[in-house]
């Protein structure tokens, strides 16, 4: 039904953002007092960044290819000048090519590029699994930025002809900066990616001096759900069980299984959660929020309860990317309204 394609293909979205997974999210949000504004996250600072020297090619540089473990590794590649040809195989990175400035290089994409608008118009390459080598040969690019989820078929036919693969991997917050980071240098635009990264620190950090002083108590029993037929949740150490903690809650699924384990509905009703918060998938409506809101048998539960079970941009906490931030304030001010009007 209609746990079909489409879901197969938002899971392996959210297989390539966080890691082993990824996903994209929908909320209706306002702007968060003392925070930018959703979708900023690339707006440069108001103090300086540091000034970074131009980068001197050849450039020789490890890549964020990670082992069987999900080490990190790195695969060293030699640039000779800066790229002016790049293909994005993930929605994350293409979002990183236009937050630094990069958008007139990009020449090819996936069909789920579709950030910032100027995206959806690139030369297409297929999907994250369904990459179409034939068509990123024809494009001759010079930097082809992919995931993890590219690493054992798709890095390895790229690498046979002798075509410029660069894998971008991050699976935490602090990936995600550091990843802009070597982005910005491999491009030779180091300042503007110290821009941006100081720029999202900056938010974060906003985030953090409301959050991080929390004691337990006041830590909210947050449930996150990511489809609901069975329901499923996000694990120990995947990023969006990270922007719980950031936001200031606990998620309800610690101590439970990493990755995206499954949740049966009497484990949901004993987690007793305070705010449930569910992404986009399952199309428009939202079938797992409607889910959460409707099933009798939840009823009881404080979330629903309270009216406190949401839905989040997906695309803000899957798409380990620049608006990563934006997906951050939006749960922390669902979570912890006080703290934020």
């Amino acid at each position: 039904m209609f746990m079909g394609k489409i879901f197969s293909k938002r899971l392996n979205e959210i297989r390539i953002s966080t890691g082993f997974l990824l996903i994209s999210i929908i909320l209706a949000l306002s702007i968060l007092p003392g925070c930018a504004e959703p979708g900023s996250a690339t707006t440069p600072s108001t103090t300086p960044a540091t000034q970074e020297p131009a980068v001197t090619y050849p450039l020789t540089i490890k890549d964020g290819t990670r082992d069987s473990k999900g080490v990190t590794v790195g695969r060293e590649m030699t640039f000779t000048s800066a790229p002016q040809r790049i293909v994005s195989l993930a929605p994350s990175n293409t979002e990183i090519v236009y937050a630094l400035g990069l958008g007139d290089k990009l020449v090819g994409n996936t069909t789920y590029c579709d950030y910032p608008e100027a995206a959806k118009s690139i030369a297409k390459v297929g999907g994250y699994s369904t990459v179409e080598v034939e068509k990123i040969v024809a494009l001759k690019p010079d930097l082809i930025l992919a995931a993890n989820i590219h690493a054992a078929k798709v890095v390895p036919q790229l690498i046979s002809l002798n075509l410029p693969v660069f894998v971008v991997d991050p699976r935490s917050l602090q990936d995600v900066l550091d990843s802009i980071t070597l982005v910005g240098r491999v491009t030779n635009v180091q300042a503007k990616a110290a821009d941006v990264v100081k720029t999202m620190n900056d938010r974060i950090n906003a985030v953090k001096a409301k959050t991080a002083i929390l004691p337990d108590a006041q830590r909210v029993r947050t449930l996150m759900l990511i489809w609901h037929d069975p329901p499923m949740t996000v694990g120990p150490n995947t990023f969006m069980f990270e922007l719980i903690q950031l936001a200031g809650g606990t998620s309800v699924s610690k101590g439970m299984a990493d990755g995206f384990p499954t949740m049966g509905l009497e484990s949901i009703i004993s987690a007793d959660p305070q705010v449930v918060i569910t992404t986009g998938m399952g199309g428009a409506e939202n079938l797992t929020l409607q889910y959460i809101k409707n099933e009798p048998r939840l009823k009881d539960i404080p979330a629903r309860k309270d009216g406190r079970v949401y839905e989040v941009n997906q695309d803000w906490t899957n798409r380990m990317g620049p608006r990563v931030v934006d997906g951050l304030e939006a749960m922390a001010k669902l979570i912890h309204p006080e703290l934020f009007k």
